[in-house]
């Protein structure tokens, strides 16, 4: 079943990031990465929050021409993809905002629901 994620607004209905998808992440939690200071807990529970989330104030997104959405934080610069099966992922881009803009244009970023 496909649920039409919504481009600008909340998405509440994205599932957690999968045990599959958390052992393919693990990477992000060590040393010198994204998020040495987080358990896999907090770091599936910051991307699913990210990823629910609506455009506004301090996060932008869009959403991809497959039906993925991404949001992007511009304070704490974390980077998320969920799908309408789960959060695919996150990490900090070492570009920011410039790795942001560059994957709206390679996803064929959408920014109306």
């Amino acid at each position: 079943m496909s649920v039409n994620l919504s481009a600008l607004g909340e998405n509440p209905s994205i599932p957690d990031m999968t045990p599959e998808a958390q052992k393919n992440h693990e990477k992000h939690l060590k040393p010198g990465k994204s998020y040495p200071n987080l358990s896999m807990a907090e770091y599936v529970q910051k991307a699913s929050e990210l990823a629910r989330s609506k455009v506004g104030d301090n996060i932008d997104g869009y959403k991809t021409i497959d039906g993925a959405i991404v949001r992007y934080n511009k304070v704490t610069h974390d980077w998320v993809k969920a799908f309408y099966t789960g959060v695919a992922t996150m990490f900090i881009p070492y570009d920011k905002m410039n790795y942001y803009n560059r994957q709206k244009i390679i996803d064929g970023g959408i920014k109306n629901d």
